[in-house]
């Protein structure tokens, strides 16, 4: 008899957690907005420039003419159609709502902070599997005050998607590892796919959930629980059919218009090329004239013969430099507090991420991270590319502070009982 009403007792506190963690998290995303939407301004001040203007352009010529396109003279492939499909869609519905000439424009704007203020819930969800609710509501809260939220959020820019995605990624497949059900792993690689779509730098990391279906039905398989290793080649080829989802008709129309099998975009030979110009000795016109696959030649070109002629230089600038150049400084960020305190949030929370390499429940962050950077190291380091990354600094930086004040605590007692003993002694 003890042991049922035991059992329903941690029934009911299971479900109060799960409520004040739905409550809190509702709560982030309510207060994301109102600080977001404020600090924002009318769309009659909405100004595009740079890659923005491609954006806008894609989206009103997939509308008008019906092709893809960026750069505006034809159907090309410059970059996966993610982004500008998602401002498609948001221009189709605000110019059906409202006769207002950036009445699209304005709805996609409200779109991204939507997406901004639900981010914050995410990152709470995330963070709740190593830390308590105090600090999982400051990684939250740090993720909407963080001046780069405010800037990113109010350009029409492939981050204000793409961070949204992956971070809802990495918590459908947190949850995926968890339950081992088709649908779970279904959702991830939906996810997954899309994000692909926006910026196709994640594509391999399909591998992963692929890696540990399989590595679920083979140690089923091993140990004799049939249904269990069913469950792993079912979550299998559901994680596989929820990433080609998105990705199938991209491949179909590049091979339509173009006659070849093209899995990502063509865009990959410029920030390669640029990437592999130390401290941006080389003016503009490098690789001027010539094809992003020319261009992505003599990226390589040049990379080879750095390491070969002054091999510690190279090296330097393809880590230490480019990371510095990367995170010294926040992208689009102009607050003065945040400026001086950027390397240290990045720092502590690569400490910190270091330190989830030992949970379970966390370790995919960290492993992701390392992901970004390796696959970011190679080409144009702006701290615009490490903004998607920088969410999960958060984490890591929370991660490490609750584990310095938990130290603190647990050494309180200890040394109150050393004390006593030594009295009574």
């Amino acid at each position: 008899m003890p042991k049922k009403k035991s059992s329903k007792t941690t029934g009911g506190s299971w479900k109060t957690g799960a409520s004040w963690d739905g409550l809190l998290a509702a709560a982030l995303a309510v207060v994301g907005l109102a600080y977001l939407y404020h600090s924002f301004p009318g769309p009659a001040a909405y100004q595009l420039y740079g890659d923005s203007v491609h954006y806008d352009l894609s989206a009103r010529v997939l509308l008008t003419k019906h092709f893809y396109t960026y750069w505006g003279h034809g159907p090309d492939a410059q970059v996966t159609p993610g982004y500008p499909l998602f401002l498609a869609v948001c221009y189709w519905i605000g110019g059906h709502l409202s006769n207002h000439p950036h009445a699209g424009m304005h709805l996609a704007f409200l779109a991204q902070w939507v997406l901004a203020a639900l981010t914050a819930s995410v990152l709470y969800f995330i963070s709740r599997r190593v830390l308590n609710r105090f600090w999982a509501v400051l990684v939250g809260l740090l993720w909407i005050v963080y001046p780069t939220t405010h800037g990113a959020y109010g350009q029409l820019l492939t981050e204000a998607l793409f961070v949204p995605l992956l971070c809802a990624f990495v918590w459908l497949f947190l949850i995926s590892l968890e339950r081992k059900t088709a649908g779970w792993w279904f959702l991830s690689g939906l996810i997954l796919g899309l994000a692909a779509l926006v910026r196709p730098t994640v594509m391999p990391l399909v591998l992963a959930g692929l890696a540990a279906c399989f590595l679920q039905f083979s140690r089923a398989g091993l140990h004799g629980q049939g249904g269990t290793a069913a469950k792993g080649i079912t979550g299998f080829f559901a994680h596989l059919i929820g990433f080609l989802i998105p990705m199938v008709p991209w491949w179909i129309r590049n091979w339509v218009v173009f006659h070849r099998l093209l899995l990502t975009d063509t865009d990959v030979g410029n920030p390669l090329l640029f990437g592999s110009d130390p401290h941006f000795a080389v003016d503009t016109n490098l690789g001027r004239g010539l094809s992003s696959t020319q261009q992505e030649h003599l990226a390589i070109t040049r990379a080879l013969h750095g390491f070969s002629t002054h091999p510690l230089s190279e090296l330097k600038w393809y880590t230490l430099d480019k990371l510095g150049l990367l995170f010294g400084q926040p992208w689009l960020g102009r607050d003065a507090l945040f400026l001086h305190l950027q390397p240290a949030l990045v720092i502590v929370g690569a400490l910190g991420l270091l330190l989830l390499l030992r949970k379970p429940g966390l370790r995919v962050v960290s492993w992701l991270v390392i992901y970004l950077l390796v696959t970011q190291l190679p080409f144009l380091p702006i701290p615009r590319y490490a903004f998607p990354m920088m969410p999960f600094f958060f984490i890591g930086l929370f991660a490490l502070l609750q584990f310095l004040a938990g130290a603190l605590q647990s050494g309180k007692p200890r040394k109150a009982g050393r004390r006593s003993e030594a009295g009574t002694a």
